[in-house]
């Protein structure tokens, strides 16, 4: 049975995948389209790593040949992710950053990232198994390299003054403020996740609330600079 608190969330990160399309159709800003495969990505491998519900509820062959292979268990999918994350937030610096030190940088941090993991599951054939025991602690240090790269070259740009009209920053900033507060939760988990149930609770509780936010912060970031730029285009009408 799916939960509540997941079904919240899910809504919440369909309706921040339809904000970013419908700000990508009335904007025709190519340099947003990284992060919006990036939230759609998160739709498409939480609604399909639903599969092993199926299990329980349906009797077919298909369905019983799928529990029994590699890919019984979900986790692969979410290996994939976190390597094709990694990519698309690190594209999505670059189209909306200008200077080659910045450039360099995000991209040294996402091959050096993307070839340790890919080469962490060659090594161990864990990729259908388990997940990289710090995935979590990986890609928020890499998140934060590159956000940080990303503030650098805004503080010394002439946007500097009206970054507060930027979806770009509220989107890195709402990113990597739920990477820095999530990552302890999810490196403690493996210690307490059954011999406390208190803090299963309060994970899940955590979980909920830091995903309703970040999605809301996205949400919140293209509509509002919508409304800027629709105040920018009527300013200029007139």
């Amino acid at each position: 049975m799916i939960s509540a608190q997941v079904l919240i969330i899910h809504f919440v990160e369909l309706v921040a995948a339809l904000s970013a399309s419908y700000y990508w159709i009335k904007t025709k800003d190519q340099a947003i389209r990284p992060f919006v495969w990036y939230l759609w990505l998160i739709v498409f491998i939480e609604t399909f790593g639903f599969y092993p519900y199926l299990y329980i509820h349906f009797d077919h062959p298909y369905i019983d040949w799928i529990e029994h292979s590699v890919i019984r268990r979900n986790t692969w999918l979410y290996n994939l992710k976190s390597i094709i994350d990694i990519f698309l937030i690190g594209l999505f610096i670059l189209r909306n950053t200008n200077k080659k030190f910045v450039h360099r940088g995000v991209n040294l941090v996402v091959v050096s990232c993307t070839v340790f993991i890919i080469s962490y599951y060659l090594i161990s054939g864990n990729f259908f198994k388990t997940t990289i025991a710090y995935d979590s602690a990986i890609q928020t240090f890499a998140i934060f390299v590159m956000v940080i790269l990303y503030y650098q070259e805004l503080l010394k740009s002439e946007d500097f003054l009206e970054f507060y009209k930027s979806h770009v920053f509220y989107l890195l900033s709402g990113l990597l403020i739920f990477q820095i507060c999530l990552t302890p939760i999810s490196l403690f988990m493996g210690y307490y996740l059954k011999t406390n149930q208190n803090f299963v609770e309060f994970r899940k509780s955590f979980f909920t609330i830091s995903n309703v936010l970040l999605y809301s912060c996205y949400t919140f970031a293209f509509f509002y600079s919508l409304h800027h730029k629709k105040q920018l285009q009527m300013r200029k009408s007139h």
